[in-house]
């Protein structure tokens, strides 16, 4: 009976990993026809040239049509200092484009399209990336080397990278699916063909397996934002922070690197106003895990009114609630 479950258990997770592939095949031919490749160079003279050679003065990344009117994301470092960017589509066709909105601190920018009164077939947005757990399938589209789109597979390795050196909001999804220059900018999908997240890095020169997306609810609170005019930034808590070190843990009485340490409080601001303290580590915000700068940045962006806020703070081993009213940046 035993041999029996245990045959019965490989079979159901041999038919669980054909199913996704099964899945897989259909909808990444779709989401092909939602990425692009990305050009930007400083003269129109150096197009040609650049879509065949990778000695041009110029730039080549990925990016994801998010609209059908022709609204495409990708990573602000694809099209820096480079005024002029075209747009090669997955059937060949080769379009102009311009900066509509651009955050460098996130690395993020919406491109348009312009010219033509064509629709474009924009990407599925996942939900959250919340529900994504160490060992999911993952397929990244791009353009590396800018030898055109192409597709690797691969896992999530990791969740909650904390050193985030790409985009300063979020923790970073990592994935060991090849990354390669020229991905920048492209999509992370799972095996449903939903966007998780834009390629943004890898660790190094080369793909080495270890390659970073920012995740989708970044890319959305960043496109909404965007459109609706707004500032990523609408509210402000009045203090600094930085990460909880291995060599803190024992001198703040934490059992592991959790939270992160206010450093500095700003007189009369949101903070001092809500009792906070340097040293403080903070352990939550509006009833939400804090484990580092970057997730709480993106706590911070996604707050839309001045309402208090629960906060919990371990300050001297003890530990405090406390409320905070976000105060809005002018």
């Amino acid at each position: 009976m035993k041999k029996l479950l245990i045959i019965l258990s490989l079979f159901a997770a041999t038919l669980s990993v054909s199913y996704a592939e099964d899945i897989a095949k259909g909808v990444l031919a779709k989401a092909m026809n939602s990425v692009v490749s990305v050009v930007a160079t400083s003269q129109e003279s150096d197009i040609n040239e650049f879509l065949k050679s990778s000695n041009t003065n110029g730039n080549k990344g990925s990016g994801v049509i998010i609209d059908v009117n022709g609204l495409i994301i990708t990573n602000s470092h694809v099209v820096a200092d480079k005024p002029l960017i075209k747009v090669i589509l997955n059937d060949g066709r080769i379009l102009p484009a311009k900066i509509k909105y651009q955050d460098a601190d996130l690395d993020l920018v919406i491109l348009e399209i312009q010219g033509g009164k064509a629709k474009f077939q924009p990407i599925k947005f996942a939900a959250t990336s919340s529900t994504l757990d160490l060992g999911d399938k993952v397929y990244a589209i791009g353009n590396p080397y800018g030898l055109g789109l192409s597709v690797t597979s691969g896992i999530i390795s990791a969740l909650s990278s904390k050193n985030n050196a790409f985009s300063n909001m979020g923790n970073l999804i990592q994935t060991d699916a090849s990354l390669n220059p020229g991905n920048s900018g492209g999509a992370l999908l799972n095996v449903r063909g939903e966007l998780i997240g834009i390629t943004v890095g890898i660790y190094g020169d080369e793909s080495i397996g270890i390659g970073f997306a920012i995740p989708i609810e970044v890319v959305k609170l960043f496109i909404n934002r965007s459109i609706n005019g707004e500032k990523i930034k609408e509210y402000g808590l009045g203090f600094n922070v930085v990460n909880v070190s291995f060599e803190m843990i024992n001198k703040l009485g934490l059992s592991s690197p959790t939270g992160v340490i206010i450093t500095n409080v700003s007189a009369g601001g949101a903070g001092d106003l809500a009792g906070v303290k340097a040293l403080d580590v903070i352990l939550s915000l509006g009833g939400k895990p804090v484990d580092s700068t970057s997730s709480l940045a993106f706590q911070v962006a996604s707050i839309d009114s001045s309402e208090p806020l629960d906060m919990v703070v371990l300050r001297k081993g003890q530990v405090i609630s406390l409320k905070i009213r976000p105060a809005k940046i002018k």
